[in-house]
């Protein structure tokens, strides 16, 4: 009797181990860039790889909303973007309080601006561009549910452009251009583990 005890004791810690290696762990990010404020924000659904805790699945969804009048110029400009991403991280631990993240993310985005002038107040131009980022940032927990960080996201970016002045469309010249084009803080939300 004894033996069969310890027996299911032995089955019951395989099982669970093996349970535990197909468990992810999931986390929200909302991200606020610092030089531009609340005109561009990101969201981030992050989930974990099953058989690894320092790599994670990464999704985005971001927005950018910019509009100024010029008196001098008597030219209003209201500028819109929405872009997705999608890529993966790594997280290197310095202490059990922070982390060093480095990972890869393509994305695709829609842009349009109107620019208001009272002589040409049809004009409007669009574009289209999508690229490869390289998200670097360091995250400090305060607890095993939260976190805050800062993150920037240097990159390529192929653009093509799009004018429309008086329902007149001409194409712009494509563009390749590189650099670091924000700099944000993030703060994540951890929930439960789940089994997937």
């Amino acid at each position: 009797m004894q033996n069969l005890f310890i027996l299911g004791l032995v089955l019951f810690s395989i099982s669970t181990m093996k349970a535990q290696e197909v468990e992810r762990k999931q986390e929200f990010q909302v991200s606020l860039d610092v030089v531009e404020g609340i005109e561009r924000t990101n969201a981030y659904y992050k989930l974990g790889f099953k058989n690894d805790a320092n790599n994670y699945w990464r999704a985005r969804v971001g927005q950018f909303h910019q509009s100024f009048l010029q008196n001098t110029t008597n030219t209003g400009l209201n500028n819109n973007e929405y872009n997705l991403g999608f890529g993966f991280e790594t997280r290197l631990t310095f202490s059990k309080k922070a982390q060093m993240t480095l990972g890869i993310e393509s994305f695709g985005a829609f842009e349009w601006f109107g620019q208001q002038v009272i002589i040409h107040p049809n004009k409007r131009t669009s574009s289209w561009s999508s690229g490869i980022l390289i998200p670097i940032g360091i995250i400090f927990n305060g607890s095993s549910k939260w976190y805050v960080g800062i993150e920037t996201t240097p990159g390529w970016v192929y653009k093509k452009r799009i004018i429309d002045e008086f329902n007149v469309y001409n194409y712009g010249a494509d563009t390749v251009e590189y650099g670091v084009s924000n700099f944000a803080l993030c703060f994540g939300y951890r929930i439960p583990t789940k089994r997937i």
